[in-house]
């Protein structure tokens, strides 16, 4: 069975559709969860809370990154220059999309309605997000890569910062919201800290093997034939456990904050449960058409455009929310119909991006990315200190679910 389905050589080194599907199903569904988490009062609708309490929490994010793991070992280039450069371009597309989202609409609010905790909102503009634990995890990856390590080194490891991680979270802060954010960064904090490194490092740590394994697979039907059968064994134990137990162990399905901190407990069956679904989307696409795989391969390969862009117009409805008076969507299919509209608009973005002023762009601001990422940042500290001056406090979190803001 062994030498039917793996090769001692690379013999699989081209696109992966089933990682392209998975991808492509990632974004879409992560721009669903943002409109019903930002948008919608979901909690009496139970496909809003399948998606966003259920599948957001354990297949969502996590298989983003399992696929950006996997892509690094088909990259042609996979050197310590070229992902740091690419860590630190997603780190300062990271902050300037806080700035978009955060520094700009709730200024805005603060100016037209003096909302105090508008512009306690602005102190945001630090925060930890996946952006800014792409970029961190690549330039990680440029010193693995000095070192040589293996992809199952960088596995071992990141078992072991999580570990770690689990042992320190909540118990490091030194008074300062803003230094907080930066160690959120790293491990979670009381500040604003989605997507620690060293919580979630474990995903695309993993992805990495597996898309070694895959490199090695010449029968990729009985792969994921043989690969289905167990991980859906593991999923349906801790979907069940997680779901419907009393324990300590599986948290993320009710207690959303511990999804910020993910824990081994909640990581490993987590692991199975994505490869569960690169199974399925193998199984879907590997017989489609070129054609039909044409939006799948956009979407997947345009997945940061996506992630920004989508932010920017649930940031701008949010902001109109806010200052006429309405808290959020009370009708699903108002929220469904947004996603869409949200979905079909960024994709619109994109295209006129690609095809207009893509290029130009990119080399403007390609030729002078230092001064720009010097600027974002002392934009970025002036509205922090802004915001602190005249705010005193307590800011929204998601340890308070952010009531503060709501109220």
């Amino acid at each position: 069975m062994m030498e039917r389905i793996f090769s001692k050589d690379r013999v699989n080194t081209g696109r992966q559709r089933e990682i392209d599907l998975l991808k492509a199903y990632s974004i879409i569904m992560m721009i669903i969860t943002h409109c019903i988490d930002d948008l919608f009062i979901y909690e009496n609708h139970l496909p809003s809370v399948i998606i966003d309490d259920i599948l957001a929490q354990s297949v969502g994010a996590q298989g983003f990154m399992i696929c950006m793991g996997c892509g690094i070992l088909f990259w042609k280039s996979r050197t310590p220059k070229t992902m740091v450069n690419r860590g630190l371009m997603l780190l300062l597309t990271g902050q300037v999309l806080n700035i978009v989202r955060s520094v700009i609409p709730y200024t805005i609010i603060y100016l037209l309605t003096g909302d105090r905790n508008a512009r306690g909102a602005v102190l945001l503009v630090f925060s930890s997000d996946i952006l800014q634990f792409a970029g961190l995890f690549m330039i990680v990856m440029a010193l693995f890569t000095c070192l040589k390590l293996k992809s199952w080194h960088v596995f071992l490891i990141s078992i072991g910062c999580n570990i770690m991680a689990m042992l320190l979270a909540l118990k490091i802060s030194t008074g300062s919201y803003l230094l907080d954010q930066f160690i959120g960064l790293f491990i979670f904090t009381r500040a604003e800290s989605y997507f620690p490194l060293l919580h979630w490092m474990i995903y695309p740590a993993f992805g990495m093997v597996f898309g070694d394994i895959l490199q090695h697979v010449k029968d990729k039907t009985r792969f994921y034939a043989w690969l289905l059968v167990p991980c859906s064994i593991v999923a349906v134990f801790y979907f069940y456990v997680g779901l419907a137990v009393d324990q300590e162990f599986f948290t993320v399905f009710n207690v959303w904050q511990t999804f910020c901190c993910m824990s081994i407990y909640d990581a490993l069956p987590q692991l199975f449960c994505n490869v569960g679904v690169i199974c399925l989307c193998y199984f879907i696409t590997f017989r489609l058409s070129k054609e039909a795989m044409k939006p799948i391969n956009f979407i997947s390969v345009n997945i940061n455009r996506y992630y920004c862009i989508h932010y920017v117009f649930i940031a701008a409805i949010n902001s109109v929310f806010i200052i006429t008076g309405v808290w959020k969507l009370e009708k699903a299919w108002i929220c469904y119909l947004t996603a869409l509209f949200i979905t079909l608009g960024t994709t619109l973005v994109v295209r006129i991006y690609d095809a207009k002023a893509g290029q130009s762009l990119r080399d403007f601001f390609s030729r002078r990315v230092y001064i720009w990422a010097v600027l974002v940042v002392l934009i970025s500290l002036a509205a922090f200190l802004w915001a602190e001056a005249g705010f005193d406090g307590p800011y929204p979190t998601l340890h308070n679910d952010y009531e503060e803001y709501e109220e």
